[in-house]
């Protein structure tokens, strides 16, 4: 038999339509997570430090786009036709 099991798994919350890595640090990864928001995960050696280092909220409905922009992001809403800028802030 050929068993398949994940190796690690993180809770994203609010169901992911679309993932995104970064074109230049590949262990960052846009996520969006469509009732949740946007969230940036940082993919760690040892994959029980992965974690979000950043979640963005700011649209008022459902975020399915999401792309980098150098650094910063763009996500996009469905319902509230929005394309938003942002970065995330340290601190």
């Amino acid at each position: 038999q050929n068993r398949r099991a994940a190796l690690y798994s993180l809770n994203l919350g609010g169901g992911v339509w679309r993932m995104r890595f970064h074109p230049q640090k590949r262990n960052s990864i846009l996520a969006a997570c469509m009732y949740d928001g946007a969230k940036i995960v940082c993919l760690e050696d040892s994959l029980a430090e992965t974690r979000i280092t950043c979640h963005y909220t700011n649209h008022k409905s459902i975020v399915y786009g999401i792309s980098w922009l150098h650094d910063d992001v763009l996500s996009a809403s469905f319902y509230d036709h929005s394309l938003q800028l942002w970065q995330c802030v340290d601190g």
